[in-house]
């Protein structure tokens, strides 16, 4: 009994993930978001313990790291289906709206803490070039 319960906690903290704005060594987060006008680029760090498959969901929150608190905010799952990788490019979103997104892993039937909170404004698309016509 005493090794499932270690193997249990083994799996459970290979899973865990930082909710701070960094990221320890160790740590599942999300790295720098990117966006252009039609989408936002998520990538991070895997921290799954190797051998181990992990699968990886994102969460989105229109607003700021400080109005999406992980606690009390309105998260909506991005991905339809678990990524294999620690990336995800959503392109459900709005130009000039800032956004922001945690991720968890999956493994074993278990799920991880959410990772720490990635924020990014969605750029302006570029105005078309207007033209002059002189008499």
């Amino acid at each position: 009994m005493k090794r499932i319960f270690v193997l249990t906690v083994l799996i459970l903290g290979c899973l865990t993930i930082n909710a701070q704005a960094t990221c320890p060594t160790g740590q599942t987060c999300i790295v720098a978001p990117t966006a252009t006008a039609n989408a936002v680029g998520l990538t991070g760090t895997n921290a799954c313990v190797s051998g181990m498959t992990c699968t990886f969901n994102f969460y989105r929150c229109v607003g700021t790291n400080a109005q999406c608190s992980l606690t009390s905010a309105v998260w909506v799952l991005a991905n339809s289906t678990p990524t294999t990788t620690v990336a995800y490019t959503d392109t459900a979103v709005t130009p000039g709206v800032t956004y922001s997104y945690f991720a968890d892993a999956l493994a074993n039937g278990l799920t991880s803490g959410p990772s720490n909170v990635a924020t990014v404004t969605v750029p302006l698309a570029p105005s078309a070039p207007s033209i002059a016509a002189t008499p």
